[in-house]
């Protein structure tokens, strides 16, 4: 107990946060290509107001490392159905992280 497997500390930690205003460069890259990062940002705060055309809504970052590496979401479409979504963007290290995960 108190030891860790080999290997352990060469992988990426994947976690989860809001999006900031430090990320409208990613979005624009990912997303939004022809958006101003002054576009971007108002966008950013209504996601961080957890709600969408008076629905329950996130957007949050899924990070590696400090860096952006996807998103997820989730959405109420119901009272009773919510949807959740996960995307690894393909240039990252995460995709393959999710391939593994695949078989």
């Amino acid at each position: 107990m108190g030891e860790s497997r080999p290997g352990f500390r060469d992988k990426k930690m994947v976690s989860l946060r809001p999006f900031a205003d430090r990320d409208a460069a990613v979005i624009r890259e990912k997303w939004m290509p022809d958006a101003s990062l002054d576009e971007i940002s108002p966008m950013i705060q209504n996601w961080g107001s957890k709600a969408y055309a008076g629905r329950c809504f996130e957007m949050l970052a899924l990070t590696a490392d400090g860096d952006v590496v996807g998103s997820v979401s989730q959405y109420e479409q119901a009272e009773d159905v919510a949807s959740l979504g996960v995307e690894f963007f393909s240039t990252s290290g995460a995709r393959a992280m999710a391939r593994k995960g695949c078989g």
